[in-house]
C-alpha cells in the first residue's frame, strides 16, 4: 500500500527548462542570420587580412619567413575573431540576446559530455585516416599541423599557442559555425539539410591550399567536415553551445599538446 502524501508538505519546485527560441527571436535567425554570418565572414577575412599584412611589414617579413611567425598567426587569429566571435555576438544583443539567440550557455554536464565527443572524434580521426592513408600521405596530413606549432619556440611562445588554438580558436569558431551557421540555417532549412551544409561549409573553411595529394585533402575535408556535423548534433540534442565548445577545444588539444610533446 502506498502511503498517502502529506497534505501540508511542500511539492519540490520542477527544475527550470532551457530558454526556448520563440517569437522574434527566433525569427531573427533564419536569413537574416545567415547574412549575418556571410557579413562577419567577409570582415573577418578582411580584419586577419589586414592584420597579418601590418605585422608582416612591420616586422620585414618575407613570404618564406611569414608562415614560421607566431605573431603573424595570432594577429591573423585575432582578426578572424573580430568577425567569427565580435559581430554576432554584437548582433545577438541587439536581436534578443546570447543566451536566446546563439545557445551561449553551460551546464555541468557539458563538460564531461563535451570531453566524451572531443576525444571520441580524435579516436575516430586516427583511425580513418590511418587506414585510408598511407605511411607517406599520413605524414603530408599531419605536416600541416606540426608546421603551425612549431611556430611556438620557447615555454611562453608555447602557452600562447595553446591559448589562441585551444581556447580562443574553438569558443570563436562554435559561435559562428554552430551558434550561428547552424542555427540560422536550422531555420531555413530543417535539421537534415542544416546538419550535413553547416559541417561541410566548417570543413571547407578549414581548407589548407598547400600542394599535397587529393586522397589527403579529401579525408582531410571529409574528417572535419563529419566533425563538424558532430558538433551541430552535440548542439542541437544539448540546445547549448558549452558541450561543443569543450568538444572542439578537446579536439584542437590533444592534436596540438601531443606534438609539443613530442617537440
Amino acid at each position: 500500500m502506498v502511503a498517502p502524501a502529506d497534505a501540508g508538505a511542500e511539492v519540490a519546485p520542477a527544475p527550470e527548462p532551457e530558454p526556448e527560441l520563440r517569437g522574434p527571436a527566433a525569427r531573427r535567425l533564419g536569413w537574416a542570420g545567415l547574412g549575418v554570418f556571410a557579413g562577419s565572414f567577409l570582415v573577418a577575412l578582411l580584419a586577419a587580412s589586414s592584420l597579418g599584412l601590418a605585422w608582416a611589414g612591420a616586422r620585414g617579413l618575407d613570404q618564406a619567413e611569414v608562415p614560421r611567425d607566431l605573431g603573424f598567426a595570432v594577429l591573423t587569429s585575432v582578426g578572424l575573431w573580430v568577425g567569427f566571435l565580435g559581430l554576432p555576438l554584437l548582433w545577438s544583443r541587439w536581436a534578443g540576446g546570447p543566451v536566446r539567440l546563439l545557445g551561449l550557455r553551460a551546464r555541468w554536464v557539458d563538460l564531461p559530455l563535451g570531453l566524451a565527443v572531443g576525444l571520441g572524434s580524435t579516436l575516430v580521426t586516427f583511425v580513418v585516416s590511418s587506414i585510408a592513408l598511407s605511411d607517406q600521405e599520413l605524414e603530408a596530413l599531419e605536416s600541416k599541423a606540426r608546421e603551425t606549432v612549431d611556430r611556438a619556440s620557447g615555454p611562453a611562445a608555447a602557452a600562447l599557442l595553446v591559448l589562441v588554438l585551444c581556447v580562443a580558436t574553438p569558443l570563436a569558431e562554435e559561435v559562428f559555425f554552430r551558434g550561428l551557421l547552424f542555427r540560422s540555417l536550422h531555420r531555413v532549412a530543417g535539421l537534415v539539410v542544416a546538419v550535413p551544409l553547416a559541417g561541410l561549409v566548417f570543413g571547407l573553411v578549414h581548407y589548407d591550399p598547400d600542394p599535397v595529394p587529393a586522397v589527403v585533402v579529401a579525408v582531410q575535408l571529409g574528417l572535419l567536415a563529419l566533425f563538424g556535423m558532430a558538433l551541430c548534433v552535440l548542439v542541437h540534442r544539448t540546445g547549448r553551445l558549452a558541450a561543443g565548445i569543450v568538444a572542439h577545444a578537446a579536439f584542437n588539444s590533444v592534436t596540438v599538446l601531443s606534438i609539443l610533446a613530442q617537440r
